[in-house]
């Protein structure tokens, strides 16, 4: 494998900023590129509890030799109903859906 990657359990997060609340639903994702060559990754998640829940991967990440990044991901939105999850239904884990790794 050229790339590890680890993520956390999801939590929901409201934050209040310029008087107005975001609620988040989030995780975070680990990235290591395990070779000795450059990589670039991207990658896709769905939520453990909701298959039909999916964070597609923003733009690809790119890591050097033995390099590791560290990325918050997931939902927002300025109402429980934009960020389409609850903070019932924001726990639990997440799923790797799709890996690619490219040269880079």
């Amino acid at each position: 494998m050229e790339v590890d990657i680890q993520t956390s359990e999801l939590r929901y997060v409201v934050m209040d900023m310029l008087d107005e609340s975001i609620c988040n639903c989030i995780f975070s994702a680990g990235f290591q590129c395990l070779t000795g060559q450059p990589v670039v990754v991207t990658a896709a998640f769905r939520t453990a509890g909701d298959p039909q829940r999916g964070w597609a991967g923003g733009s690809p990440e790119r890591l050097e030799p033995n390099d590791s990044t560290k990325q918050a991901l997931g939902w927002d939105g300025l109402s429980p109903a934009e960020v389409g999850l609850s903070a019932d239904e924001c726990a639990g884990g997440v799923e790797l859906t799709e890996l690619v790794v490219a040269p880079g």
